[in-house]
């Protein structure tokens, strides 16, 4: 299961916005509050669900910016591995 952290940026008016529509995600989670700035993880079934839950919210209205600072795939390269080994 992929989990991601990421940088959401947003104008300081629209928090309340961009946090309300983070809220209704699924597999969304927010964080660390700063101003303009919300740590959000995202916790998904495959890594095609979180790159597209990560464009998801980038594409929140009220979101400036959107940043990846880290994933862990772990179980996913592991699966990928004991499938080559077969």
């Amino acid at each position: 299961m992929p989990v991601s952290s990421l940088l959401v940026e947003f104008a300081p008016d629209r928090e309340e916005d961009v946090l309300s529509s983070l809220k209704e995600l699924p597999g969304v989670q927010t964080e660390n509050r700063g101003t303009g700035i919300i740590v959000v993880v995202t916790d998904t079934d495959t890594a095609e669900e979180d790159r597209a839950l990560c464009e998801r919210i980038r594409n929140l209205e009220g979101v400036s910016g959107a940043n990846v600072v880290f994933s862990n795939m772990e179980d996913i390269q592991e699966n990928m591995q004991q499938e080559n080994m077969r």
